[in-house]
């Protein structure tokens, strides 16, 4: 390692780094033998600069370079020559030898060593030699090293200092009882030590009588918090002889704290193996987090008949992770007054999104990332699997705080956010979605997803008769979870959907009232005084339901029981466009394609007054314009029953129909009406395309689902949309006050019978 002479002080140190590769450390306190850094060890004066404590004159086949001590000695007789040899060499040769036999002895600073010293050093180096605390070539890591200061051409004083360096190089070790070191560095002579300050080697004592030792043992080293794990403390005399008279006592202790755990007295002990004399068992407490080390040591006293005391090596278990995160994305709606609101948010509301971290595991989580993210989507969207995980371009999340610990037993709330629902586009909808990862200890990443949609809620009304959900058609009822749904400002104005007179339905009534605009008799301002039902209004927003089924009578079987029939005079095949030239009858209609289309030429159809049509259809009706009576007189009302096998689309353009309509299924398909349609695709349209009113004059029935899909009104005031029904469903007398098909008699008079309703 060769220094070389700075030629200013003042970058000396610098130059002295960059030659020996040193890297700045804290000089020790005290300082070694009382010689502060850059100090010479004999006559105490400052150099920065200097070269090898020995002189490199010895090849090294094995790195191709010289070394100051030869590659060959590995014995104390080899060393003990080698430095007295050193000691009748040069100038350098003589520092270097005086400085490693004073370190290693007493610190006199005599140069060159006294006789007597001489003898010592040659006893102790023998004695460590004997006694198996001498490697003679091992890499030894260091902090503290040491330099000539004179250098190979001078001018610097003939001495040698310390200074600090950190590195790892091979060197002759030796290991002092204490468990402390003094090495040589092999390539340059430097002695270098680490840790506390270079001390000379103290003197072996004599062989013991006895020896204790120890031993601690643990059963699970990777425990889940909740576990019991046991540490078991084991105390041993290695002998030669017994420690009599002497009693050996022993200490468990928590070699994280230094607290004692419990102690106590193996007696006098002969030679003989480890002795169990003392078990701890240990419940990690739940919560605990991963990675937390619990660790024991057991300690016998004393060591020996000179006393002291055996310190045992720590045992530690570290406590494994064990965690589970559920993440959730609640979403709460709001109106202007701070009123929860359900169904879609609207012009004046917020949406709050609260975002929820819950631990479900036995301990706290390591750190863990999480991440929001926030999209719009054009329409009706439900929450994908998987979850979204992108955000619109220009979306900024709130801040959470991630990563972080997340503890045990308890809901963490990460986020919250507010979006105002005014200005955004009705018939989008608002998503986000929380991530964290991962989501247990060595799994991957979970997530949660919440959406909620920015519209209105539109409200059906049902005029002069009831509604039923759950009837069938013919023999009996077989659908035992038919809902009524809608949208209703409920208690206390019941403003919103309902329903005249009566309401039944074999799965739940929702959000639709009865008895609206009653007064007197069964009427009441419960909302739910004609709701028919088997369960108790749990009030809000719930009316009863399950009323049973084949509780309700069924409907006929209309086109199961299909009389004999005339083709109808369709223009073309599968569609009448106008009633022209229909007269009054019983019509079977052929289809194209399956379909049936009925009107498109003109917006309205107009039945003239006194005419009685009724219609078959095998397959789906598509129904494009308006169907409207021309009425005259009371004997002279027209009437329209159109029975359909299969499906009912009504177009968007569509404001008011009259007559009876029904949809029956066939093999269990079919028997849908869709009140909003472009043709016959059932998919969802746009808002837009629906928000016109529709009013049926008559009835509407469908054997599956009969959506109601206009968007027109609102249940809530919105600037440019009028208080009303987006569909209304009026019967009219003129079902029962027209004349029959085959106008045999007339009526003479028409009598009410109770109850009313």
């Amino acid at each position: 390692m060769k220094m070389r002479k700075s030629f200013l002080l003042g970058i000396a140190v610098a130059m002295f780094g960059i030659g020996y590769g040193a890297v700045a450390l804290a000089y020790p306190s005290p300082p070694p033998y009382g010689r502060a850094a850059y100090h010479g060890y004999f006559q105490n004066l400052p150099d920065f600069s200097g070269t090898f404590v020995l002189d490199n004159l010895y090849y090294d086949s094995g790195t191709g370079g010289y070394d100051a001590i030869p590659p060959s000695l590995n014995t104390a007789t080899e060393f003990i020559n080698f430095i007295t040899a050193k000691l009748s060499g040069s100038a350098w040769d003589k520092t270097g030898a005086s400085f490693i036999v004073d370190t290693m002895l007493s610190g006199s600073k005599n140069k060159p060593p006294q006789a007597a010293q001489m003898t010592a050093w040659k006893n102790i180096v023998n004695a460590y030699a004997a006694a198996g605390r001498v490697n003679w070539n091992t890499s030894f890591c260091f902090t503290l090293n040491t330099f000539y200061q004179h250098g190979r051409s001078g001018p610097g004083p003939d001495d040698d200092a310390f200074f600090d360096e950190s590195g790892c190089d091979p060197a002759i070790v030796f290991t002092k009882p204490n468990g402390t070191y003094y090495a040589i560095r092999r390539q340059c002579g430097n002695p270098i030590n680490r840790g506390a300050a270079m001390s000379p080697l103290t003197p072996l004592a004599p062989p013991a009588n006895f020896a204790t030792a120890t031993n601690t043992t643990l059963n699970n080293a990777t425990p889940l918090p909740g576990a019991t794990i046991q540490f078991g403390s084991y105390v041993q005399n290695q002998g030669p002889t017994s420690t009599a008279p002497t009693a050996v006592a022993w200490r468990d202790v928590n070699s994280s704290s230094g607290a004692v755990v419990a102690s106590g007295s193996a007696g006098v002990m002969a030679k003989g193996p480890l002795i169990l004399k003392h078990t701890e068992s240990y419940k990690v407490p739940l919560g605990t987090p991963g990675g937390t080390k619990i660790c024991r040591r057991t300690d016998a006293i004393p060591a020996n008949e000179s006393g002291g005391t055996t310190v045992g090596t720590p045992v530690c278990a570290t406590v494994a992770y064990d965690y589970t995160l559920v993440p959730d994305v609640a979403a709460v709606v709001k109106d202007s007054a701070g009123n929860v609101v359900s169904g879609p948010a609207q012009a004046g509301n917020t949406i709050t999104f609260t975002y929820t971290v819950n631990n479900t595991g036995l301990g706290d989580s390591q750190s863990v990332a999480c991440a929001i993210y926030g999209l719009s989507r054009v329409g009706s969207y439900n929450v994908p699997t998987p979850n979204d995980t992108t955000s619109d371009p220009g979306y900024v999340p709130p801040a959470t705080g991630c990563p972080r610990v997340f503890q045990y037993n308890k809901v963490t709330t990460v986020a919250t956010e507010t979006v105002p629902a005014a200005g955004v586009v009705i018939g989008k909808t608002i998503c986000r979605t929380l991530l964290v990862n991962p989501s247990s200890f060595g799994g991957g990443a979970k997530t949660s997803e919440a959406c909620v949609s920015i519209g209105i809620q539109p409200y059906f009304a049902v005029l002069g008769d009831d509604i039923a959900a759950g009837d069938g058609f013919g023999g009996s009822c077989t659908e035992s979870n038919a809902n009524i749904e809608s949208w209703n400002m409920n208690a206390p104005s019941y403003f919103g959907a309902g329903g005249q007179t009566g309401a039944w339905a074999t799965g739940d009534i929702t959000n639709f009232v009865s008895d609206m605009g009653l007064t007197g008799g069964a009427a009441s301002s419960s909302g739910y005084g004609l709701s028919f039902a088997n369960t108790a209004n749990t009030g809000g927003n719930a009316y009863g339901g399950s009323y049973g089924v084949n509780a309700v009578p069924c409907a006929p079987d209309y086109y199961g029981t299909m009389p004999a029939t005339t083709p109808l005079p369709e223009a073309p095949v599968g569609r009448l466009p106008s009633f022209g030239g229909i007269t009054s009858n019983i019509y079977n209609a052929q289809t194209a394609g399956g379909v049936f289309t009925l009107g498109g030429a003109a917006p309205n159809l107009t039945l003239d007054n006194g005419r009685q049509v009724t219609i078959y259809v095998k397959g789906d009706v598509y129904i494009k314009s308006n169907v409207l009576y021309n009425y005259g007189t009371i004997q002279d009302i027209p009437r329209l029953n159109l029975y359909v096998q299969g499906n009912i689309y009504i177009d968007s353009g569509v404001s008011e129909l009259h007559g009876v309509y029904v949809a029956q299924a066939f093999g269990g398909v079919g028997g849908n009406v869709e009140t909003c349609a472009s043709g016959v695709v059932p998919a969802p349209r746009p808002y837009a395309a629906c928000n016109l009113q529709l009013k049926v004059v008559g009835a509407l029935m469908g054997e599956g689902t009969v959506s109601m899909d206009r968007t027109y009104g609102n249940i809530v005031v919105a600037p440019g949309i009028t208080n009303q029904p987006a569909e209304i469903y009026q019967y009219s007398p003129e079902l029962w006050l027209s004349a029959p098909a085959t106008n045999s008699f007339t009526y003479q008079s028409y009598t009410s019978l109770p109850p009313v309703l």
